[in-house]
């Protein structure tokens, strides 16, 4: 089975954002997570919200299906 160049690197940083997430704990979380009525005022937080897992099972499952 042939992985394609990209699945990888997002795994990679995928474990890293949970990792920071789990280190430097709420103030991480609560600044790269997306919230609806901040959208205007950080819209990085649409790229960045799709690295965040709730837990480790949440990731686990997550990097499985993407494997």
């Amino acid at each position: 089975m042939k992985i394609r160049n990209a699945v990888l690197p997002l795994i990679a940083v995928n474990v890293f954002v949970f990792l920071m997430q789990t280190i430097l704990g709420d103030l991480f979380t609560l600044t790269f997570s997306l919230h609806f009525l901040d959208l205007f005022f950080r819209p990085w937080t649409l790229l960045t919200s799709m690295f965040m897992h709730a837990n480790p099972y949440h990731l686990l499952f997550n990097m499985y299906v993407l494997f």
